[in-house]
């Protein structure tokens, strides 16, 4: 009996950029799946033929090298990679948070799925960011803690650049939903102004959002538009509070219907069976 092997080749990764002695690694996805760290300027690995995404890797990030494709179909390959220094620095900090609480910063470049993250127990992070615009998001450990600008996006053009994350104490919101029928999807959106609001959904008849101080306003409707809210107004102050939502079936005005003819008398129309009657 014959049993077929892959064939393999040892592939050599070398970098050129680093100072002298650095730690630096490569993340290999592919049919095997691997990550490689050493100290000299050259890191080997067997691969078996195939294609792999190639994710070059500095810990101390203040140097970079793109992510690639390499194809492994022939003996002996060697793929040299070229690290540069980040352009710019983001000087990140935060405020509001009590001293010593772990806090989460995350960016991805536009138009790319290449992502950076970060988290930090200090009041600020310095972040080592190449030209372009990235999403971000920013979180806390501390679910009590929220803040209005986790989640935006920011330009590095030819400058360092600031960006500062307020966190505010939240309270925890418990949501009653009280539904003429079960097994409703429903979503209800809550607003504190123009620029701050929350969108939430789901298909319990309870829920919970962590809100800061404020009057929120609130509206409400099912996903099978069946039913609504005439929505409200609450207030946090300082505590834990719990908010009844009503869902009130929707009346539509489907058609006026005319008589011609009848003189005296009732006269009426089915709908769904149901004998409708008009004087």
């Amino acid at each position: 009996m014959y049993y077929l092997t892959p064939i393999s080749t040892e592939v050599y990764f070398n970098e050129e950029g680093l100072p002298s002695g650095s730690e630096w690694g490569v993340n290999i996805s592919g049919y095997n799946n691997m990550t490689l760290y050493g100290n000299s300027t050259e890191i080997s690995q067997i691969l078996d033929y195939g294609n792999y995404h190639i994710r070059p890797i500095y810990p101390l990030r203040t140097f970079y090298a793109p992510e690639f494709n390499l194809s492994v179909n022939y003996q002996g390959i060697s793929v040299l990679i070229q690290f540069k220094p980040y352009d710019y620095i983001l000087y990140v900090s935060e405020t509001g948070l009590p001293s010593g609480t772990l806090w989460y910063l995350n960016f991805t470049e536009d138009n790319s799925s290449n992502k950076i993250y970060y988290h930090s127990y200090k009041t600020s992070q310095n972040v080592m960011l190449q030209n372009g615009t990235y999403n971000y998001s920013i979180s806390s450990s501390l679910r009590c803690w929220i803040s209005f600008d986790e989640d935006g996006k920011i330009s590095i053009y030819g400058n360092d650049s600031t960006l500062n994350i307020p966190f505010l104490r939240a309270y925890k919101v418990s949501f009653n939903l009280i539904f003429p029928a079960k097994n409703q999807t429903w979503y209800l959106n809550i607003s504190l102004d123009r620029s701050h609001f929350f969108n939430i959904t789901g298909n319990q008849t309870r829920s919970e959002e962590y809100l800061p101080n404020g009057t929120f306003n609130y509206s409400a409707a099912t996903a099978n538009k069946k039913y609504h809210s005439n929505g409200g107004n609450f207030t946090v102050m300082g505590k834990n509070i719990t908010v009844n939502v009503t869902y009130l079936p929707y009346y539509y005005v489907l058609s006026i219907f005319r008589e011609n003819g009848i003189y005296v008398g009732k006269w009426g129309v089915f709908i769904n069976n149901s004998n409708v009657f008009y004087n």
